[in-house]
């Protein structure tokens, strides 16, 4: 496969999953999904606020879970000021051309199958 047609499909990919993402998030209404929590802790740092204020997260079982640690506000700091819908889709689509490139690495297509796996659009569908 050349440089060139691995970069294309590469671009596709992060895009296509990036508005997948998107379309999802707004349409369960679900913001930034498993992001939301990293995202206001950003939000938090800017604002000179303790991120660990925020409460405990509740599951629909009534489960109680903990928060994240706030490393993990780091790489959305820059993003604080965009939509959260619109940074799910970002990150999403960003992670997933880095998965493409890793996984056409030795030229090989097949290995593109991982995004039609279940798990990686439960993870769309989901915003995960």
């Amino acid at each position: 496969m050349s440089v060139r047609v691995r970069w294309s499909l590469v671009v596709s990919i992060g895009v296509l999953a990036g508005v997948a993402m998107y379309v999802a998030s707004v349409a369960r209404g679900t913001g930034a999904g498993d992001m939301a929590w990293p995202l206001q802790a950003a939000r938090d740092i800017i604002a000179g606020h303790d991120p660990y204020v925020q409460p405990v997260t509740v599951d629909d079982a009534g489960n109680l879970w903990p928060t994240n640690p706030v490393t993990t506000a780091m790489p959305f700091l820059p993003f604080t000021w965009a939509p959260d819908a619109v940074i799910a889709a970002v990150f999403f689509g960003a992670m997933s051309a880095l998965l493409a490139y890793g996984l056409t690495k030795e030229g090989k297509l097949w290995p593109l199958l991982t995004f039609a796996s279940p798990a990686y659009v439960a993870c769309v569908v989901y915003v995960q």
